[in-house]
């Protein structure tokens, strides 16, 4: 915010300290002394000078007196460019709101612009988040959603989400905003990338990928037929002893979170990192199949 220009009257210095008579004269025309703000006024540093003295005078202009003030203007200022263009639609839909209140319609509830204002924000939002979450899935390798006992990855893999990879993709499948040119739309995504803000979207979506593959990978080992699965023929020694051990890993893994003498977040289990009580105690009921059959498989051998 900029304060306005104060006009040095005649009769005062530029400090605001009254002249004296063989002081000389002002010019016909108005000079103007500005400031970037009240601290930076010389008049504020003088001891014998008051607000109104440096703020205000009587300035004799070319056949009439003018009385100046000082101004100020609000205004904000950036630095940034600008990429996005107008949403005509979105303001165009704020004026019919606006003016069904003046054609005598009940006003504008504050709840309601709220409601307008970030249902337009979080849309634009998911906009631009859509070629980031399309380029990162298809970094994830496989779905956990094809896993299977024969099949089995307690976490996913994941390739590295190389930055010029993504801004080449953008020019051959760029987001549904209104940009004024695919330059600017790069720039911008390319700003995006080195900002903390990347760093916590790209953390927060390995952290879904995670949960969800464990989630996936819990339901499997939980609901699957393990003995069956054993039996089956040609099955190796090696699996059922892997999966054997997979289920003794997990039963002691969340074992410590149902003692009943520790607390947890309900929030934990919805979000996946730890299953539901359900769930392991059929964990549970999975080791004890799993090592039965194992012991059954070595005293056929003895």
């Amino acid at each position: 915010m900029g304060r306005g220009m104060p006009i040095v009257p005649p009769g005062h210095s530029k400090n605001g300290s009254a002249t004296n008579e063989n002081s000389p004269k002002v010019p016909s025309k108005s000079f103007l002394w500005g400031r970037a703000g009240p601290s930076s006024s010389p008049a504020s540093e003088s001891p014998t000078s008051s607000p109104r003295q440096a703020n205000a005078g009587i300035v004799t202009g070319r056949g009439s007196r003018i009385v100046v003030f000082d101004a100020v203007v609000e205004a904000l200022h950036t630095k940034h460019k600008n990429v996005l263009s107008k949403d005509r639609k979105f303001l165009k839909s704020l004026e019919e709101m606006f003016s069904s209140v003046t054609n005598g319609a009940t006003s504008v509830s504050l709840e309601t612009l709220e409601n307008t204002f970030r249902r337009h924000f979080v849309e634009l939002s998911d906009k631009f988040l859509q070629p980031l979450n399309r380029h990162y899935d298809g970094l994830v390798v496989g779905s956990p959603r094809s896993m299977t006992l024969s099949a089995l990855r307690a976490k996913p893999e994941i390739k590295p989400f190389r930055q010029d990879t993504f801004l080449e993709s953008l020019k051959t499948s760029p987001p549904d905003l209104p940009v004024k040119s695919k330059k600017l739309l790069i720039d911008l995504y390319a700003r995006f990338l080195k900002s903390p803000n990347f760093a916590a979207w790209l953390q927060q979506r390995s952290a879904e990928v995670n949960r969800d593959w464990r989630a996936q990978y819990t339901s499997v080992l939980v609901d699957a037929d393990v003995v069956a699965w054993m039996r089956e023929k040609g099955r190796r020694e090696v699996e059922c002893v892997d999966l054997m051990l997979r289920l003794k890993d997990e039963v002691a893994r969340y074992g410590t979170f149902f003692r009943g003498d520790q607390d947890f977040e309900c929030q934990d289990v919805e979000e996946g990192y730890l299953p539901s009580i359900e769930q392991y105690q059929k964990l549970k009921l999975q080791k004890e199949r799993a090592v039965a059959e194992i012991q059954d498989r070595v005293s056929l051998f003895k």
